[in-house]
């Protein structure tokens, strides 16, 4: 395959020899970017590496440049927004400094994207979370790490934080469902999920539970890939019909769907305190609605500064994010960075569906329910559009592959994504 080839839909095969060093390195990064290393190694160092071998890969041959300037410059539009927020940044060292990570994190995506293919980055998904998996729960039995549990009881494994571990439960559910369709062995991977669910249960994360629902929603994908078109295009209808019951729970549960769903889960009508956080955020999107007050800026800024040790005292001393991407990006960047995200957003979810239903495509099922995963996942989290993220890597990647499809030809794409 050329080395300009935008390598995302999977062979007939993979040809571990050759591909085994970019699906190690790939797995590290995956591993890295969910904390997995922050207890074991020195992250830093860990992404000075990445970014040195990806840059190498870039200078190798100049041609992979210019392929990512024209074929995936949408990818650096948010980015490069970043970077022009250090004009009116109330913090504008950090934001620079901040926006060259985010553009750094953003070519060692599109990376993964051009050297490995589908089911290669399942593989590495899969490697990564399910072997942080493993050791969080050797932990566990062991104890050779502490410490095993948060002060509240929650399950911490290996990683700093309980979302970690609820994390790469859930990604190694859904990678490993994605590689056992493309063998037909997706009731294994299903065994597998409700196997490791518990241990989502165990960390006491919400967000980690959450996301399994969307390793269902990937296995009625596979599964209504093989029913006919005609009814394979009542989707949208299906849709509706789910909004419209949603419509009457919220009207039975007296216009508090929220407050009633948390409490029978045992939590806080808060969200933790994510409500708090996000009225908070709508309050500075008030304040400078058009650009915001640059990427990254708020948590570091003198000017805000009152504000944040607020938050730390009376919400979270360790907060650095308003738990929820969308909010993120509009007081980072304003209304302009905002409306950029949800446009990139809505259009990769057109491409994708127009995708699975035109070809019938496992790979559009997988890069759809990953998307679902990622996008959604951000209402409750800031790691879409985070340093160093792996949701952001795998949002990036899901956006290229919805690029590619959607330049292809009907016949085209159908012959390419499986």
């Amino acid at each position: 395959m050329p080395a300009t080839q935008l390598a995302l839909t999977p062979p007939r095969k993979i040809a571990l020899p050759r591909s085994a060093p970019d699906v190690a390195l790939t797995a590290l990064i995956f591993f890295t970017a969910n904390t997995g290393a922050q207890r074991l190694a020195n992250p830093d160092i860990l992404w000075m590496g990445f970014y040195a071998l990806t840059l190498l890969w870039l200078m190798s041959d100049m041609r992979r440049i210019r392929t990512i300037l024209t074929r995936d410059w949408a990818a650096f539009l948010l980015p490069a927004l970043a970077l022009c927020s250090t004009l009116w940044s109330v913090a504008p060292g950090r934001t620079g400094y901040a926006s060259l990570q985010l553009i750094m994190t953003t070519l060692i995506a599109l990376r993964m994207a051009h050297v490995l293919t589908t089911r290669q980055i399942l593989l590495a998904l899969f490697l990564a979370q399910g072997g942080g998996l493993a050791l969080s729960l050797l932990n566990l039995s062991s104890g050779f790490l502490q410490p095993v549990w948060e002060v509240n009881g929650a399950l911490l494994g290996i990683y700093p934080h309980k979302t970690g571990v609820g994390k790469a439960a859930f990604w190694a559910a859904l990678a490993l469902l994605g590689l056992c369709a493309y063998m037909r062995l997706s009731l294994l991977a299903l065994i597998f999920a409700a196997a490791v669910f518990p241990v989502a249960v165990l960390a006491k994360s919400v967000t980690a539970q959450l996301g399994f629902a969307v390793v269902g929603m990937l296995a009625l994908l596979i599964w209504m890939r093989h029913l006919p078109r005609g009814l394979r295009a009542g989707l949208p209808l299906a849709g509706v019909v789910l909004l419209l019951a949603t419509i009457v729970i919220f009207a039975v549960t007296g216009g508090d769907l929220l407050t009633t769903v948390l409490q029978a889960m045992g939590k806080s009508p808060t969200l933790t305190g994510r409500t708090v956080l996000w009225s908070f955020a709508l309050d500075i999107l008030a304040q400078e609605p058009l650009g915001g007050v640059g990427f990254n800026a708020f948590w570091t800024s003198p000017r805000y500064a009152l504000l944040v040790s607020y938050i730390h005292t009376n919400v979270d001393e360790g907060l650095n994010g308003f738990h929820n991407a969308y909010l993120e990006v509009f007081v980072a960047l304003g209304l302009v960075g905002g409306t950029l995200l949800l446009g990139q957003v809505a259009l990769t979810y057109v491409r994708l569906i127009r995708a699975y239903l035109r070809a019938r495509s496992l790979s559009a099922a997988i890069w759809l329910a990953i998307f679902a995963a990622v996008s959604g996942l951000a209402l409750m989290e800031d790691s879409f559009f985070k340093l160093h993220s792996g949701h952001y890597m795998l949002a990036v990647i899901a956006m290229a592959y919805a690029r590619r499809v959607a330049r292809a030809a009907p016949e085209e794409g159908s012959a390419q994504t499986e």
